[in-house]
Formats: structure tokens, sequence, C-alpha cells
């Protein structure tokens, strides 16, 4: 892989999301007047154009601005760039029915993750992001930064003050030296929310082989917009409801853009088309049959690794370290325990080309296509890898600052740079 970086993402000294030398609410699109004026990565974007705070979230006492402040066209090594700047705090609601209420209250360890045992949500209320639905949220989340909207564990978001650039005119990147996401944002969603990839920066016994899915070890780590922060930066691993419903997305046609990933290509929601959605061909390894020649002997065992995960006819060899049996009871950061089925691990899944071949629905091994127009694009999926795959399609700029080696590569321990909690 490259040892390039994803995204660069520069803390803006004093930023409070005013527009330099244009405090009004026009221009706030940096591509007009330019050639870029018009495209979809211009247009996009939920600008901010009434100047709206969060009514829950503050800083220095004050409202956090949400979604998007302003985009400009800028050039860099002979290259355009959409500089996007947010705090990163999107102004979603949420209005909960009883069985959303049901499954709160039915959480393993609802007796200590809420205040009173139980969520104070009532139905057909509009709840706001950020409000108190009754979680025990640490010590990090006092009143004014979230406390009782997300579960003990993770910390609070703030605002981030970024700058975040995307290449204006992305190009494929050449096979074998595509960008392998690592930890932190690859890239942004519309609302300035970030993206991050499937993981949540840990691995089983801290060994750095079977690297934790975070849609299925976060589960309980999340707010009611499924997304949750680290270091501050609030993110989602995989498609939020929260986002469906903002962009009003209701599978009558092929969805509007939910992103950008880091290499500029577009991301999609979960449509192609009118009432059919985009599937991941990425497919998980069934380790109960012992005829299975992706399996591992059978019996629920994880004792093997595939060679090569988009070639799966290069077969398995012997894992560097055993994982958990398919039966056996793990433990997430946040103490919640879960039975290790298949796909709860990276290493659970393989390509299969072959069902990308199918039609229109079927992604390739990005978790993406190229149709209709479109041009190349990704969509978010429900299954692995949710958003983008573990490599990026196109070429990502060397004027970013985060790694591309991937995240197994990364350091060991409990959640990565996230800490407690996780990614």
């Amino acid at each position: 892989m490259l040892n390039s970086t994803i995204i660069s993402t520069v803390l803006m000294m004093g930023c409070n999301g005013d527009k330099p030398e244009d405090t009004g609410t026009q221009n706030l699109n940096g591509c007009d007047g330019t050639q870029y004026e018009g495209s979809p990565m211009c247009t996009a974007w939920m600008y901010n154009i009434d100047r709206a705070v969060s009514p829950i979230l503050q800083e220095d006492g004050a409202g956090i601005p949400v979604n998007i402040a302003f985009s400009e066209v800028v050039s860099q090594q002979q290259s355009d760039f959409l500089a996007v700047t947010t705090s990163g705090i999107p102004d979603y609601e949420i209005v909960f029915v009883q069985s959303e209420i049901d499954a709160l209250n039915a959480r393993p360890n609802a007796g200590t993750d809420f205040v009173d045992g139980v969520t104070n949500v009532q139905p057909g209320v509009t709840y706001k992001f950020g409000a108190d639905v009754g979680y025990d949220s640490n010590a990090s989340c006092p009143t004014g930064a979230g406390f009782g909207w997300w579960p003990p564990g993770p910390v609070c978001p703030n605002n981030q003050n970024k700058e975040v650039l995307f290449p204006l005119n992305p190009s494929p990147a050449i096979e074998g030296q595509e960008c392998e996401t690592g930890l932190g944002a690859l890239g942004l969603f519309v609302n300035g929310v970030s993206v991050y990839n499937w993981s949540d920066g840990a691995s089983y016994n801290n060994e750095r082989v079977w690297m934790n899915v975070a849609a299925q070890y976060e589960a309980y780590d999340l707010g009611p917009c499924r997304g949750h922060a680290a270091n501050g930066d609030y993110h989602h691993h995989d498609l939020s409801s929260c986002l469906v419903e903002q962009l009003s997305d209701e599978g009558t046609a092929h969805s509007p853009v939910y992103g950008v990933a880091a290499d500029g290509y577009l991301l999609y929601g979960p449509y192609v088309d009118s009432d059919t959605m985009a599937q991941s061909c990425w497919v998980p390894r069934n380790y109960n049959d012992p005829d299975d020649p992706l399996g591992c002997s059978g019996n629920g065992l994880r004792t093997c690794t595939l060679v090569d995960p988009y070639n799966p006819s290069a077969g398995v060899q012997t894992a560097i370290s055993d994982g958990p049996s398919t039966n056996e009871v793990v433990t997430s950061m946040s103490g919640n325990d879960f039975i290790a089925t298949t796909g709860f691990y990276k290493e659970d899944y393989y390509y299969d080309s072959e069902c990308s071949e199918q039609g229109l629905q079927y992604l390739d091994e990005h978790n993406g296509h190229d149709h209709d127009g479109f041009g190349y694009h990704y969509h978010t999926t429900m299954t692995f890898p949710y958003f983008t795959g573990p490599l990026l399609y196109g070429v990502v700029a060397s004027s970013s600052n985060t790694s591309c080696d991937g995240v197994s590569s990364g350091p060991s321990g409990s959640g990565g740079p996230g800490g407690p909690g996780g990614q």
C-alpha cells in the first residue's frame, strides 16, 4: 500500500464557523462562480445558511454551529480541492416509537446504563441531538455536552473546527497501491459528521489478528442516532436512520449523496434504484461446515485466516493466533457480552467477485460501482463494510495527514486512539 494518507483535517485556530470576510448567509458554497459550480461534490453539503446552533451542545456557553459552515475551492500541488469547514455536529432529531423504547429498556445492562434503570424517552416526542434520554453518561458528558444521550463509556463530541480537503477531480488508484483505510475519519457525511470505517480499533485479545467490527462490538455504545465520538470527533461506523430521515431518502429512487470519501468519490445512500438496496459482496465465512474450504475444519473454530480476502481461491493459512469460536462469549470494552458469531471480525469476510457480476445492486470490492451517469461512487450498505471497502477506489492526496496503513498495523490496546468505547 502507498504510505499516503486519508484526509486532511486541519484545526482552524479561532474558527467559529464564520466564512472569512463574509458574515452573511450567501455564497457559503465556494464552488459558485468556478468551473465546479453545480457539481454534486459542491451542492450536496448541508450548508448552515441560517447560522443555526445546537440547542443542546455548547462551547463557551453558546450553542455549537451545526452542519457545514462553508466550502471553498483551493489549489495544492497543481490540483483543485474542495475545502469543507464544519464543526462536526449535526442537527439530528428523532421521534421514538414504542418498539424502540422497549428495545432501549431491553439492553443487557439497562439497569446500570440508565440513571433510573430505564430510559426516560416518551413516544411521539421529538428529541434533539444530544438531549437527555436517560443514559448515565460518563463524567466527560456533563450538561451542555450531551449528558444522557450517550451510554456510559464513549467521550462526548465537541466542536472540531475542522477543514477537510477533497479532490475535485478524483482518479482511480493503481491496483496494488490503493489506500487501506485506517483509524479516524475516511471522509465526511454531508452534514459534517465524520465517516469512519468498519473498525473500532481493537482486536480479540489485543493480538491485532482478529480485528473487531465496530457495528458488532459497539452495538450498545452508540447514542440514539447510531454514532459516538472518538477524541471528541462524532462519527458513524454504519448507517444512521437519523441521517436517512434528514435526507428524506424513502427508497423511491437512487439515493442522494450521503457523503464524500477522502479520494473525492461520492458516497450515496443505500438505494441503487426504486425499492432496490445496494448489496455488499463481502461475504462472511462459514466456520461450522467442515467441508467449507474457507472454514477452519468446522466446529466453529477460528484457527485459520484467508491467504487473500480478495481471492478466496487462494485458500486459508494457519492463524498467527486463534480467534474465539463462533459460540464463545466475548465482552466488549463497555462490558457488554456477545456471542462471537461469524461477522464479528474483519477476518471473517472475503470478497466474492462472482457476487458483483449479478447485477446493478451488487457492489465491487470497494463497495461501489459506476452506472447511469452517476460516475464511480460508493454506496452505504446494511452489511460489512458499510461505507467504502477496506481499500478506497481512488487516489488519496499526499497532502492529507491520516495514515493509509490500515487498522491491524495500528497500536494495540483498548479501542485505539479513541480510548474506552473505541473508535
